[in-house]
Order: structure tokens, then C-alpha cells, then sequence
């Protein structure tokens, strides 16, 4: 009983990943097997996908709510240049009490850059001096790196001609720029060459605690 048992589950085990198999093979060739995309139809799928992307957090708080929604949010609207009462009335709370340091950083150039053309110059210049009096922390892994030194590259370019004075770091915006430059083409030739260091980190998350290792 138990060797037929035994042979049953190896049986099922076999015609199970024989089935698995079957299914890769199939999946390759019909991968294989599918026209290759021109240039302007990959271009074409890409913004298909983006712009279902900004359709939904355009769109993920409605516009009679203005005690929900964040930068990115924000940043959809103005790309699609609607709901501007929503957006202004955010701008408003959120700019109160800037925090998140590298968080705050990446997704408020997002709406810097989304709103230039459209943000009310009073707003653009309220949105200019917190670069001035918030100072955000660097952070001390990778991806807080990245995301600090890409923001100060963005924003330095938007505004390259000023003093230290007008900076949270009291650097001149050509020294800061300089600064970020310099780490972002470091950071991409290493990322390029021999991989991100975060993905090798094991105390990341807490990985190698000893309840995660059992």
C-alpha cells in the first residue's frame, strides 16, 4: 500500500513537472513566435502604459476631497492640467510641514517640474524657497542617495545661477549640481558594471536577524 502510495505521488510529482515543462516551452515559443514591435509601436505601448499610469492617480481621490492625496497625485493632475482648485488646496497643506527628507525630495521635483508651466507663479515661488528652509537629510543607503542627489540635480537646473544663501546646504546652485553630477554618472557606472550594492546587503530589512535565517 505504501509503495503504491509512494509510486502514486511520484507519478503525480513527474506528469506535474512534465506539465510545467510543457507550459515554458509553450509560453517561449509563443513568445518567439510574435512579430517584433517597430520603433514607433514600442514608443507607442510605452506611452499607452504611462498614460494609464497618470490616468489613475489622476483620478484615484476625487476632486471634492481635499483632505486626501500626495505629491505624486498632485503631479498626475498637473500633467493632465485638471482639477487646479484640488491641486492648489493640496499644495497648501502638504507645504506646511515639509518631512521625509530624500522621500519629500523625489516626488516634490516631480511636481516642480509637472507644474512649471501651469502652477501660479506665487506657488512656484513658495515652492522654490522650501529648497531654501527645509533641509532634508541625505539618508545613508543607495537608493536614498540616489533619490537626494537626483532631486538636487533637477532642481539646481531650474534654478542654476544662484547663492549659496538661497539653498538649505549654503552651497551655490553650480556647486551643488557639480556635487550630484558627479555622484549620479559614479552611481550609474557602478550600477552598470558591477550591480547595485543594496541588492547584496544583508542587513537590509533586517535579513540576517536570527528569526529571519531559521
Amino acid at each position: 500500500m505504501k509503495s503504491m502510495t509512494r509510486n502514486s505521488s511520484l507519478f503525480l510529482n513527474t506528469r506535474t513537472y512534465s506539465a510545467a515543462i510543457l507550459m515554458a516551452m509553450t509560453i517561449s515559443t509563443t513568445a518567439y513566435s510574435q512579430p517584433r514591435l517597430n520603433r514607433a509601436e514600442q514608443v507607442h505601448a510605452y506611452q499607452t502604459r504611462a498614460d494609464s499610469l497618470i490616468r489613475y492617480y489622476a483620478q484615484a481621490t476625487p476632486a471634492s476631497d481635499l483632505s486626501r492625496g500626495g505629491y505624486i497625485e498632485i503631479a498626475a493632475r498637473l500633467h493632465r492640467n485638471q482639477d487646479m482648485p484640488w491641486v492648489l488646496a493640496r499644495l497648501d497643506t502638504l507645504m506646511q510641514k515639509p518631512s521625509g527628507d530624500m522621500f519629500w525630495m523625489y516626488p516634490f521635483i516631480t511636481v516642480t517640474y509637472a507644474g512649471r508651466h501651469n502652477l501660479p507663479p506665487e506657488y512656484q515661488q513658495r515652492m522654490r524657497e522650501m529648497w531654501r528652509t527645509y533641509h532634508p537629510y541625505r539618508g545613508d543607503t543607495e537608493n536614498h542617495w540616489a533619490m537626494y542627489y537626483a532631486a538636487l540635480y533637477l532642481i539646481t537646473q531650474m534654478y542654476p545661477n544662484e547663492p549659496g544663501e538661497r539653498w538649505y546646504n549654503g552651497r551655490s546652485s553650480q556647486e551643488t549640481f557639480a556635487e550630484a553630477r558627479e555622484y549620479l554618472i559614479e552611481w550609474m557606472n557602478i550600477a552598470t558594471t558591477i550591480g547595485q550594492g543594496e541588492y547584496d546587503s544583508p542587513d537590509y530589512f533586517g535579513v540576517s536577524g536570527p528569526k529571519i535565517r531559521k
